[in-house]
């Protein structure tokens, strides 16, 4: 599994924002292709995923969410080469 240097599951429910830059370059890095031209077509779709929800101060937290969002973002690293498109 290739996990970019910016995640840090312990920051989990905290609010940071990551440079696109950054992560574009670590996928180069990790030598993650393009998906355009994958001959098999996978399809991640998260369900409104607010922020309002994994915080636990936030205005809908929803018990758990934290570790759902951790298990949901080690999912994707660990699958990363698989999928296609993001939604």
């Amino acid at each position: 599994m290739t996990v970019p240097s910016f995640y840090d599951p312990k920051r989990i429910g905290q609010l940071y924002k990551t440079d696109p830059n950054t992560a574009i370059a670590e996928g180069l890095a990790a030598g993650l292709s393009s998906a355009a031209n994958d001959p098999r077509r996978v399809l991640l779709l998260l369900v409104d995923p607010q922020i309002d929800f994994i915080h636990s101060d936030g205005a809908l937290s929803v018990p758990g969410a934290i570790e759902d969002t951790q298990r949901t973002l080690e999912w994707i690293y660990q699958h990363t080469d698989h999928i296609t498109v993001g939604k």
